[in-house]
């Protein structure tokens, strides 16, 4: 069946086989590319290869609610073949008893041109595998968080792409076993990797910014990882070297405070964005490097989401080695506001990859200033604080204990002005009790 760009809607087809001369049992000769709804109701009935030499067409579903029809796999196995580009959608909401369009499908091979997968859908059968071979390339959309693709990939020079807005998500939790160069290149969205990728390939990321690209598993793939445009980060390894071209590297993910490491080298460029938190343990972003680290391209540091400002004595491990090459340029978070003439200390970095702020910190410690009984309620309140800084409340009915056995009741930030108030409950029958107001 040659498509041309016909719309035959929600009448059914049956299919089966590789189609005359192989080039698929469905198939498209034109070259449009636009997102059409060719078909809506399609079932295999043995192992079938879709094709189409340069243009698009689409199985496409937008069905409100209910089961609705789409793919139908049967559990055979698809072939992508041609140069054309075929998706296969699901846009709609399924209800949380059926969250996702389950098209059970078995082996799936790309041998030419994409094929793409589309927003509520599931290929199903984790068991079986998807093959990527030389120039063809699978293009994932806003599969979302919560519908991971789970299948064993094997890709030889093959891409891997994603698609959809900077907020659409696309996850893939099986090994991928990557030969040759192989492509990740998310458009806008954002790719997370969280099995290993293993096997001899080389890496080329790159993306359409703002597509970002996590590696959260331990990768082993033996050659290295090359950015040339997009956000590289994650809390996994890479076996080989790193070398950022452009783009930018920020280790963790999702605003989320994380360490990605190096086996090899790491020559950096572009932007560098860590973020700290003086709260979190460990309490910055890290590139982690076992062969040479060298600088280049634009340190920037930020404050995490919720993060308490910097204090004086803080050390913040941005890298774990110096380096003999500098950043182009350093930005780091303004101090100017905050009490006790803070000020960064950068001249480790070169040394042992840290960064630090002096200055004596606040001028007067925080203080309890008022101790009283309200209702039911014991209260105490003070200042002294650094406003959004966090602090802890500590008990005990041995004002003789080491602070070390004192019990942890509350962790609070100081309010506007660095004040604080603490309200507890009055039991009449416990015994006496002290407090102690404690910075981390």
């Amino acid at each position: 069946l040659d498509v041309n760009d016909f719309t035959p809607g929600a009448q059914p087809v049956t299919v089966s086989g590789a189609g005359v001369g192989g080039l698929g049992a469905i198939m498209d000769t034109t070259t449009a590319t636009a997102v059409g709804v060719n078909f809506r109701d399609v079932t295999m009935a043995a192992d079938t290869t879709f094709g189409g030499a340069a243009g698009r067409w689409d199985i496409r579903v937008r069905n409100s609610t209910g089961a609705g029809p789409g793919l139908r796999g049967n559990g055979f196995n698809l072939t992508k073949e041609g140069a054309g580009f075929v998706s296969i959608a699901c846009q709609r909401d399924l209800g949380v008893n059926t969250p996702y369009w389950n098209m059970n499908l078995g082996n799936i091979v790309i041998n030419a041109g994409t094929l793409a997968l589309a927003e509520s859908l599931t290929v199903g059968n984790p068991a079986k595998t998807i093959t990527i071979n030389s120039g063809a390339a699978i293009q994932v959309f806003d599969l979302g968080l919560t519908n991971p693709l789970v299948r064993n990939i094997f890709v030889s020079d093959g891409k891997i792409n994603g698609s959809g807005a900077s907020t659409d998500t696309n996850v893939f939790t099986g090994t991928i076993n990557a030969t040759g160069t192989v492509s990740i290149r998310p458009d806008q969205c954002v790719m997370f990797f969280n099995g290993p990728i293993t096997g001899s390939a080389a890496i080329a990321a790159s993306a359409v910014d703002p597509g970002r690209i996590y590696l959260n598993g331990a990768n082993t793939f033996a050659g290295n990882l090359t950015v040339t445009n997009g956000t590289i980060g994650g809390n996994g390894s890479i076996t080989g070297s790193l070398i950022m071209q452009a783009g930018t590297l920020a280790p963790g993910q999702m605003d989320v405070l994380g360490t990605f490491s190096v086996g090899g080298n790491a020559t950096l460029a572009g932007t560098n964005l860590m973020e700290i938190n003086r709260a979190a343990s460990p309490n910055s972003d890290r590139l982690n490097v076992g062969g040479t680290l060298a600088f280049g391209g634009i340190l920037k540091v930020v404050l995490g989401v919720g993060a308490a400002s910097p204090q004086a004595g803080d050390v913040y491990q941005l890298f774990s080695k110096g380096s003999a090459t500098s950043f182009s340029s350093i930005v780091l978070p303004d101090l100017s506001a905050l009490p006790g003439g803070l000020s960064w200390n950068t001249t480790n970095l070169a040394v042992n990859g840290s960064i630090s702020v002096s200055g004596t910190g606040p001028a007067n410690p925080p203080t309890i200033t008022s101790a009283s009984i309200s209702g039911a309620n014991f209260v105490f309140s003070g200042t002294g604080g650094t406003q959004g800084n966090n602090y802890i409340v500590l008990t005990t009915t041995n004002v003789a204990a080491g602070i070390t056995n004192w019990t942890k009741i509350a962790t609070n930030q100081f309010q506007a002005g660095g004040t604080f108030s603490v309200t507890n409950v009055i039991a009449p029958n416990a015994p006496a009790s002290f407090y102690e107001l404690q910075v981390p």
